[in-house]
């Protein structure tokens, strides 16, 4: 859907006007990026309390609303459910974001609308089977993927310890954070990468 976050631009020719107005071309694509992270977090936020509303008229509200247990450093503390579940959202989104980092890089520098939508649903589909591939198959050859962000975009899957994921990390010794702290470097790097070459592109159309 957000494909054409940055080509589109230059496909109809609004870049032109765009690049009229008394503002930086850095400016303008942190703006884009930044729509895309909210718009995909709201939507995650509306899904979630809609789920909420189903799930309490089904079966009641009382377990939303009371305090969830967690084991930390061995000592058990209670949190509001809603704010633990806002926290994992937030977390766990982190790599999803690497992943619009990537979509938006690819828009910006290719300005290839179908090509930046091709690579990133292979890359999304794909995501979801490595550590299936791993642990359940035997493909051991796609375990330097996990030094990547390609296999944490379902990152819950991660962070709650799946069988697939358990399995797949005996192999790699990566750390239970990994996945997070890389998504977070590439997609600063990528980020970087874009706004510097963009800032140079000749706007020819």
């Amino acid at each position: 859907m957000h494909a054409g976050i940055v080509s589109r631009e230059h496909d109809s020719g609004t870049v032109k006007l765009l690049l009229t107005k008394p503002v930086r071309r850095g400016k303008i694509l942190i703006s884009k990026l930044l729509y895309l992270i909210l718009n995909t977090y709201f939507l995650w936020f509306l899904a979630s309390f809609l789920l909420f509303l189903i799930v309490g008229f089904r079966f009641g509200f009382e377990d939303l609303f009371t305090a969830k247990l967690i084991v930390s450093n061995e000592k058990v503390t209670t949190i509001n459910y809603f704010l633990w579940y806002l926290k994992e959202l937030l977390i766990c989104g982190i790599p999803v974001c690497c992943f619009l980092s990537i979509l938006f890089s690819l828009s910006a520098l290719t300005l290839n609308t179908s090509f930046t939508a091709s690579v990133v649903s292979v890359l999304s589909i794909f995501s979801i089977t490595v550590w299936a591939l791993i642990s359940q198959l035997g493909f051991t050859f796609f375990s330097f993927l996990s030094y990547t962000p390609i296999p944490y975009l379902d990152y819950f899957m991660v962070r709650y310890k799946s069988d697939f994921y358990m399995q797949s990390i005996m192999r790699t010794n990566l750390s239970m954070n990994y996945g997070f702290i890389i998504s977070i470097v590439i997609s600063v790097i990528l980020i970087f990468i874009t706004i510097v070459f963009y800032k140079r592109r000749d706007i020819k159309n």
